[in-house]
């Protein structure tokens, strides 16, 4: 069997491409040591211990397998971790396409975001990669800068990487609750929904690692959107109270009320005792879309879209609210 090493493997996309790869692949995860490694263990995944930051590291691991799967990534939109995100995001993308200097690997595959394509005033979907100049956003700011790094070093070396970038993920196994999921629980224990003007895109983390085995087979480099369902956040609170089994009743929030509770919280010191759910660059971005479509992965019959349904069904199920 050909190896595939994942990094970010105790993450929810990382843990869940472990179990998809190793219907065809010896999996490794390439784990920090204070990491918490029984799930993977208990699914037989070899662990490799050392840190993605570290060259010598990342190196040492990458020898002998055929596939690098790059998910490693420091997924907060909190300020106070900008420079931990940022120099993470920068040192991990530098070393791993490093790696395809050094060693003689079959494909790699590096995970970004479509929040690198950014948000839009209106239901526009994006269906071509037309990647944004900058973000305030600690995250966004680091999955774009990384994109810029990747994408240049295949643009110089003619890797064999592609890019993936996928909307929202949500579903099985997040067993740390991403952002994403934390949205979707937060919309079940308010007493009535309460949403916001936009719209958001959400993908079934299975159906991504499904395309990821399916890219590591393509002897190219392209960039692929990989992207679910498009729904806006109004009928998203009705879908999720609705499944749930809550009051169906909503009520919408303007974004100049979400800067009043925030500077409120600010000034009066109330987010040292309960912190406010949303930064201020997510509430600029309050009223706007992340609308997107997979054409290329579809047309190339490498992707394909649980029903959402579903979807929000197997997220609901990993939440204890």
């Amino acid at each position: 069997m050909k190896k595939a090493l994942v990094t970010g493997a105790t993450g929810h996309l990382g843990f869940n491409l472990c179990l998809e790869l190793k219907k065809k692949y010896n999996v490794f995860a390439f784990c920090r040591k204070n990491s918490n490694i029984k799930r993977l263990q208990k699914n037989n995944i070899k662990i490799i211990y050392g840190d993605v930051t570290k060259f010598e590291d990342f190196y040492s691991a990458s020898i002998g397998k055929n596939y690098i799967i790059h998910a490693a990534a420091i997924y907060s939109h909190d300020e106070k971790l900008r420079d931990i995100t940022l120099d993470t995001a920068i040192k991990s993308a530098e070393n791993f396409c490093k790696l395809f200097l050094k060693l003689k690997i079959d494909k790699g595959i590096y995970i970004s975001s479509v929040s690198v394509l950014g948000l839009n005033y209106y239901e526009n979907i994006k269906k071509n990669l037309k990647i944004i100049n900058s973000s305030n956003d600690p995250y966004v700011n680091s999955k774009l800068t990384s994109y810029k790094i990747v994408k240049d070093e295949i643009k110089k070396y003619k890797f064999p990487i592609s890019l993936v970038l996928p909307s929202s993920m949500i579903g099985l196994n997040d067993f740390r609750i991403t952002p994403s999921t934390s949205n979707i629980k937060n919309m079940i224990k308010t007493p009535i929904g309460i949403y916001v003007n936009g719209g958001i895109n959400l993908v079934n983390v299975t159906d991504v690692c499904k395309s990821i085995a399916l890219i590591l087979k393509k002897k190219n480099n392209k960039t692929y959107i990989l992207s679910g369902h498009n729904i806006k956040i109004k009928d998203l609170v009705k879908k999720v109270r609705q499944i749930s089994n809550r009051i169906d009743f909503s009520l919408m929030l303007s974004k100049s009320f979400f800067i009043f509770l925030y500077n409120l919280f600010k000034y009066t010191g109330l987010n040292f005792l309960v912190p406010f759910p949303l930064n201020i660059n997510q509430i600029k971005n309050i009223g706007k879309f992340s609308y997107f479509d997979s054409v290329d992965a579809k047309r190339e019959k490498l992707f394909k879209n649980t029903p959402l349904e579903k979807t929000l069904r197997q997220c609901i199920r990993n939440l204890d609210y």
